[in-house]
């Protein structure tokens, strides 16, 4: 069997309400071994790294519609972020 990997997924996103284990669950099951989370402002890039673990990673980043909120201090999160 091909082992799959989402490159692109917004488990975090409040639609999901919470229930990423599951989902996780359910793609392992359909043969996907690995998934990256794209955090897209300071809240889902928290999210993100919080949902984290072995075959499920984390990019942390804003999504252009978010770049109002970028300031020195949201950078300097988002640099500590990413080096994690």
């Amino acid at each position: 069997m091909t082992a799959l990997f989402d490159t692109h997924c917004h488990l975090q996103d409040r639609a999901f309400g919470g229930a990423h284990e599951a989902v996780i669950g359910a793609a392992r099951d359909a043969g996907v071994a690995g998934m990256l989370l794209l955090g897209y402002d300071a809240e889902s890039n928290v999210n993100a790294l919080t949902i984290a673990q072995p075959g499920v990673f984390s990019a942390v980043g804003y999504h252009p519609h978010s770049a109002t909120e970028l300031t020195d201090v949201a950078f300097a999160t988002l640099e500590a972020q990413a080096a994690r």
